[in-house]
């Protein structure tokens, strides 16, 4: 198969097309109102679309867009039978091994991955917090106490490296995973101080610090979990329930109707945690070794 055209005008119909899709799998859990969505959404696109490459094809379309070490499918449609033609071609155009995210209900994504080739990298999960959710009455168990000054600090000089690990044991080189951290670290802490909208919080159980919490506020109606830990001092006692269920309340009492998070494939144990508490699958990340 061949593309029969690359797309590079921010008005061309694909364009609102392809905020459509984000709005339908995203962004109506990110933005409060369908016209908000609608707007974020073409921002995304229309940012994504000088650097990706964006091909229309007989009967559908395929976007792709290298970073680092990878080359991600941000979104791909064909007829089915077009599948294995059009995976072929993204290998074929791709600078990197190819990463894609898998959306629930989607299924032309999931034939793209069905090949054998690719293998789990990480999931993102989402919980709706506009009313009770499963466990909340743990959260009386914990105290989350901002962060100080020094606890910050030293949590910062670790969570770097913590954070490249998990991104190389999901498959990317130490060199990308290290300079991904690095640079996320420097945008969200600003030499050395907490981005705004961040919240860090020191989980006490019966008065000792048993863990943390890093909240953030990533859009307007959804906040993100970027990290969550409990002390192995402290495991095995419900606590890390505990501290995600402050994590829900804090974000209802903030005014956002989401909360969302990321966990890496390797971490089977937090996602059974997640699934439990009553987070779902907002999507899926696969990737082809290499």
């Amino acid at each position: 198969m061949e593309p029969d055209a690359t797309v590079t005008d921010p008005d061309h119909p694909l364009v609102d097309e392809l905020a459509e899709r984000q709005v339908r799998w995203y962004d109506q859990y990110r933005y409060a109102g369908d016209a908000a969505a609608r707007e974020g959404a073409r921002a995304v696109v229309v940012a994504l679309l000088p650097t990706s490459q964006l091909v229309e094809l007989p009967g559908g379309f395929l976007w792709l867009a290298s970073d680092g070490d990878r080359t991600h499918v941000h979104d791909v449609t064909c007829a089915p039978g077009d599948v294995p033609a059009v995976r072929e071609l993204a290998t074929r155009l791709a600078e990197w091994p190819l990463s894609v995210g898998v959306v629930p209900g989607e299924p032309v994504r999931a034939a793209f991955v069905a090949d054998g080739t690719f293998v789990p990298a990480a999931t993102t999960m989402r919980l709706d917090v506009t009313g009770q959710v499963p466990g909340e009455e743990l959260a009386g168990r914990v105290e989350l106490a901002p962060m100080s000054e020094r606890e910050l600090a030293a949590y910062v000089e670790v969570a770097v490296a913590k954070y490249a690990g998990d991104r190389e044991r999901a498959g990317e080189s130490p060199e990308v995973a290290l300079a991904t951290a690095e640079r996320s670290f420097a945008a969200m802490f600003p030499h050395g101080n907490r981005g705004a909208g961040h919240h860090l919080f020191t989980a006490r159980h019966d008065g000792e610090a048993c863990g943390l919490l890093w909240l953030g506020s990533r859009w307007p109606d959804q906040a993100w979990v970027y990290d969550v830990e409990v002390d192995p001092r402290f495991r095995g006692r419900g606590l890390g329930a505990a501290v995600l269920a402050g994590a829900a309340r804090h974000t209802r009492a903030r005014g956002h109707g989401w909360l969302g998070l990321n966990v890496f494939a390797h971490n089977q144990h937090a996602r059974s945690l997640y699934a439990r508490l009553g987070y779902v699958v907002e999507e899926e990340y696969v990737r082809r070794p290499g």
